[in-house]
C-alpha cells in the first residue's frame, strides 16, 4: 500500500499532504501569514474533499509555527464542509504553544457542535 504525498507551498505556508489508503494527513509547517488564505489555503482546502470520500482526515498543526488569525476563518469553513461531507476529522495542535491553545480553544468550541471533528491536543492523540 502506497502513500502519495503533495507538497502545497504559499509564502512561509508549506502543507504536505500525505494520502494513504485508511486516512490521509494534511501537515502544516512553516508561517501562515498568507493574504488572503480563503482564495489560496481555504481553496486548497476545500478541493481536497472530493478525495477523501472514505478515508479520515487528519490535520497536523504541530510543525506550524504560527497562524494569523486570518486563516481561522477558511479553516473554520474546511470544517464545516468536512462535516456536512461525513468526513472523520481529526486537528491535531500543540496546547504548550500560547498562540495555538488560543486559536484552536476558539475552534474547539466551534467545532463542538459538528460530529465528524474531533479536536485534540497533542497529548490525546494515542
Amino acid at each position: 500500500m502506497s502513500v502519495e504525498t503533495q507538497k502545497v507551498e504559499w509564502d512561509e505556508l508549506t502543507l504536505l499532504v500525505e494520502a494513504g489508503p485508511l486516512a490521509t494527513t494534511v501537515s502544516w509547517q512553516g508561517s501562515s501569514e498568507v493574504q488572503d488564505p480563503e482564495n489560496s489555503v481555504g481553496q486548497f482546502l476545500r478541493g481536497l474533499i472530493p478525495q477523501l470520500s472514505g478515508h479520515k482526515l487528519i490535520m497536523n498543526f504541530l510543525a506550524l509555527e504560527y497562524m494569523n488569525s486570518a486563516t481561522v476563518q477558511p479553516l473554520l469553513r474546511m470544517l464545516r464542509a468536512l462535516n456536512e461531507n461525513q468526513i472523520p476529522t481529526e486537528i491535531v495542535y500543540d496546547a504548550a504553544i500560547d498562540w495555538q491553545r488560543v486559536s484552536f480553544r476558539l475552534i474547539k468550541t466551534v467545532s463542538a457542535t459538528l460530529p465528524y471533528i474531533r479536536v485534540m491536543e497533542k497529548r490525546e492523540v494515542s
